[in-house]
Parts: C-alpha cells; sequence; structure tokens
C-alpha cells in the first residue's frame, strides 16, 4: 500500500444500519408532527419551512434530505392522518338497498361529515382549496380526489340517482358541509350553535339532512311526456295571443 493511500472505508454494520433508520424515521415523524401541529394551531396559511424547522427541533438540511420540500411533509401527514382510500368513507349503496335516493345520499354525506369534522388532513384539504401555499395545494388536491372518486361511486353503482336534479342536490348539499366544517374550525358560532361541538354539529347536519329530506318529493316529481322544462314561456306563446298580436 502506498505511503500516501488511505485506507479502503469499512460498509457499516447492519447494526448501525438499522440505528440510522431508526433515528431516520424518529426525525421524518418529529417533522411530520410538527407539521401537523402548526396547521392545528395557525393554520395552513402559517406553514413555513423555519417555522417548521424551530417547531421540529431539526435542520433544513434533515428536511429537504427526507422529504424534498414542504410538499413532502404535507404528503406525508395527510397519508398518517388518511384512513385507506376504500376505507375513507363507507359506500351506503350496498348497505341500505331498498332505501330512497335521498336516504342513501345523506348516509355517505353523514359518513363525509363525521369525518371532515374530525380528520384534520380532511379539513385542512378543503380549506387549501381556497389557498394557502402553492406548494402545498397538490397534496391536499389528492386528498379531496380520493374522497370526491368515493362519492363518484356511489353514482356508480346506483344508476338512478344519474339526474342533474340529483347531482345538483348532491353538490349544494356537499358544499353546505363543506362550509359547516370550516365555521367549526375557524368561526364555530353558527345560529346559536357551537359548530366546534358534537352537540352543535349533529344539529347543524340535521339540518342538511332536513333539507335533503324536502327535497325528496320534489326529485320524485318526473314532468309528463311532451312537458316543456319551461311551461310558462309556453304559455305566453299560445295561439290566442299570437292572433291577438298580429
Amino acid at each position: 500500500m502506498n505511503a500516501g493511500s488511505r485506507p479502503a472505508r469499512k460498509s457499516p454494520t447492519p447494526a448501525r444500519q438499522n440505528l440510522h433508520k431508526v433515528r431516520r424515521q424518529k426525525t421524518e415523524q418529529r417533522i411530520v408532527e410538527a407539521f401537523g401541529r402548526i396547521v392545528a394551531r395557525d393554520g395552513l396559511y402559517q406553514v413555513q419551512v423555519n417555522k417548521l424547522m424551530r417547531e421540529a427541533g431539526v435542520g433544513k438540511k434533515q428536511l429537504y434530505q427526507y422529504f424534498g420540500d414542504l410538499s413532502g411533509v404535507a404528503r406525508a401527514w395527510t397519508i398518517d392522518g388518511m384512513p385507506a382510500p376504500q376505507n375513507l368513507v363507507p359506500l351506503p349503496a350496498r348497505q341500505t338497498r331498498g332505501n330512497s335516493r335521498v336516504t342513501r345520499l345523506m348516509s355517505l354525506l353523514r359518513e363525509y361529515a363525521d369525518d371532515v369534522h374530525t380528520n384534520p388532513a380532511l379539513l385542512t384539504s378543503i380549506h387549501a382549496e381556497l389557498g394557502g401555499p402553492r406548494e402545498l395545494r397538490q397534496p391536499f388536491n389528492d386528498v379531496r380526489t380520493r374522497v370526491l372518486r368515493n362519492h363518484a361511486d356511489f353514482f356508480l353503482e346506483n344508476p338512478f340517482v344519474r339526474s342533474p336534479e340529483f347531482t345538483a342536490l348532491y353538490s349544494v348539499l356537499y358544499a353546505a358541509i363543506n362550509y359547516l366544517a370550516l365555521r367549526a374550525r375557524f368561526a364555530p358560532a353558527f345560529n346559536g350553535l357551537d359548530l366546534s361541538t358534537s352537540v352543535g354539529w349533529n344539529a347543524a347536519i340535521g339540518m342538511v339532512e332536513a333539507v335533503a329530506a324536502m327535497s325528496e318529493a320534489g326529485l320524485k316529481r318526473k314532468p309528463s311526456a311532451g312537458r316543456s322544462a319551461t311551461p310558462s314561456v309556453r304559455r305566453r306563446s299560445s295561439p290566442a295571443k299570437g292572433r291577438r298580436k298580429a
């Protein structure tokens, strides 16, 4: 061996490799948990790299090495905080055969309402739709996509719910639940209810269910064959009125 040459570096032993892996996992967990604390305490808009590092007590090098960037941390947090896709919202169509389509829809949306009220990752995905750091939007877009795919299965399994009226009802009720969930997090006082509590939340969702029930009769009505979608316009253009104008 030449006098100036260095001895070959020894490969790390399995024990040392395992120790490094354990330390990395603990550091990753600290960063992800710190991300969740900042979101819960200050909101998504306040998540910044320097703030996250101070909260986690680690250096930037570890964040970029383990997660790539803030979006990687956000993605890890949503994965840890969300159940498996097939269990995100149980599809009630298989469980409530024979019930009306509005009843089935509210079973689906009630499950969603309970999830969005109690799951920080799901609620934050709704908040991220309104804004927040641009680099954090995609991970939360993915969360919403998972939810909407699950809801889409409800429509695929139940062909009789595919109508513009029923789709409109679903969209309005879904939006109402999201609004109430954001109010529960940021401004919980609503019409004499405290939406941050189970009692207040259930009362508010009960109102949503009441609206859905009132729509049942309207959705059951079907226009007769040949009936115009805008009967008032048809009445104004009757033959009698046409002769008077002539």
